[in-house]
């Protein structure tokens, strides 16, 4: 992986606002963001998305780590930016292109399992203790802390063309963590992938969000992370323990 990653919140303090989405943030540092959760309760995406009549996709099984059916839940606050983001998306592509969701809402349960598959991989390869812990991390977060995916904030998302239905060439699959091109920026993946990418940051920045550096996929709104990387006092959502 490429990325720069943050150890401490004095390390954080010195970052400018530019360099914030190049950077990692350790489960640590993201435990140093307080929580007061706001109470919106989840919304069930599909019946959400017909009614104000988008073109989002709710997709399982495309990816490693994510839904396991297509009945995915967000907080409100979340659900509503996606829509801005697809609304972004069509001024830009002409109305060919929308958004394509893989995962959302994850309860821990599901979250400890993804966790402990990471887990088993990497230590076949022989890697051990903290340093096991911290490549476990980089691309699943700890079920012990406050997980992104549990707050109903968070969503791995493509993009996909209306007309065909398929999913626009991104460089990689979602949930890639063998391969170090998942990185957003990284500076390897081809142009015409980059300009796929930016698009991708571009729409869903523009709605609030906010994006995982080592995943071009993962956005989130609300959660620690979110209120790391725009400087708020305090993340919106903490874990949803049940639907």
């Amino acid at each position: 992986m490429m990325n720069n990653t943050i150890h401490s919140r004095a390390e954080w303090d010195t970052l400018t606002n530019d360099q914030l989405p190049f950077f990692l943030f350790t489960e640590q540092v993201k435990a140093t963001m307080p929580i007061q959760d706001c109470g919106e309760p989840l919304v069930h995406l599909q019946p959400f998305f017909a009614q104000r009549q988008s073109h989002i996709r709710c997709t399982a099984g495309l990816a490693d780590y994510g839904a396991r059916t297509t009945d995915m839940y967000l907080r409100p606050g979340a659900a509503n930016r996606l829509l801005q983001a697809e609304q972004k998306l069509a001024e830009l592509s002409n109305h060919t292109l929308s958004l394509q969701l893989t995962d959302s809402y994850r309860p821990i349960s599901l979250q400890r399992q993804y966790f402990n598959d990471v887990k088993q991989k990497l230590a076949a390869t022989g890697v051990h203790g903290q340093k096991l812990y911290r490549q476990i991390t980089r691309v699943i977060a700890d079920p012990d802390t406050c997980p992104p995916h549990s707050t109903g904030g968070v969503v791995d998302l493509t993009i996909y063309a209306i007309a065909s239905e398929q999913p626009i060439d991104m460089g990689t699959a979602i949930d890639d963590i063998d391969n170090e091109l998942i990185d957003t920026f990284h500076p390897n993946v081809p142009p015409l992938v980059r300009q796929h990418r930016q698009l991708l940051f571009t729409v869903m920045i523009t709605a609030g969000f906010v994006n995982t550096a080592a995943e071009w996929w993962h956005y989130s709104y609300g959660d620690q992370e979110w209120a790391l990387r725009t400087r708020q006092p305090q993340a919106l959502y903490g874990s949803v323990l049940e639907i």
